[in-house]
């Protein structure tokens, strides 16, 4: 399984062998998750803690980042309960983490942008998800850093979104005198 995949391959990172390898698992995932039925099924089986498992185990793996931040924004479109499943996960961290990681790979940057525009309405909503003031401080950041690169269009304008929207959701409260 993908999971075992991730430990086992996890004991020596810098030396993976191709049979362990976890990013042909996880470009599978992400193909599967363009329709919405297996978005549904990828979630309920766990595929959603395992990509962010092996983002966390392999952070130097550039193609494997890229490639679990988009999966991630697959199974996050549309479908609520997988928005929840990665904020329960750890996953918006995870996303940050690779950001901040990789801030000057195009791919990885354009990925993270369209996934967390994916769970703009999770993030944003005060009735679903409270993200603490340095994980907004981070994702804006991020996200900010972002919008100076060369990063596809569409991922700019879901940079820019996102950002606008965590800053108008987050910003401090005014205090009447």
């Amino acid at each position: 399984s993908l999971d075992e995949k991730c430990d086992k391959a996890s004991a020596k990172p810098n030396e993976i062998p191709p049979a362990d390898d976890p990013y042909p698992y996880c470009a599978l995932i992400m193909h599967i998750a363009d329709d919405a039925y297996y978005r549904v099924v990828l979630g309920s089986a766990n595929c959603i803690s395992i990509l962010i498992k092996a983002m966390s185990l392999f952070p130097q793996h550039v193609t494997l980042q890229e490639t679990c931040c988009c999966a991630l924004g697959k199974l996050c479109e549309g479908n609520g309960s997988n928005q929840r499943a990665v904020v329960n996960a750890n996953g918006v961290e995870q996303i940050v983490n690779s950001m901040k990681q990789h801030s000057g790979n195009i791919a990885v940057q354009s990925a993270a942008c369209d996934t967390l525009k994916q769970m703009k309405t999770m993030l944003i909503n005060e009735d679903t998800f409270q993200m603490n003031e340095k994980l907004v401080q981070e994702v804006m950041l991020c996200l900010n850093t972002a919008k100076q690169m060369y990063i596809t269009a569409k991922s700019k304008v879901h940079a820019e979104e996102l950002f606008l929207a965590l800053e108008t959701r987050y910003k401090p409260s005014e205090q009447s005198s």
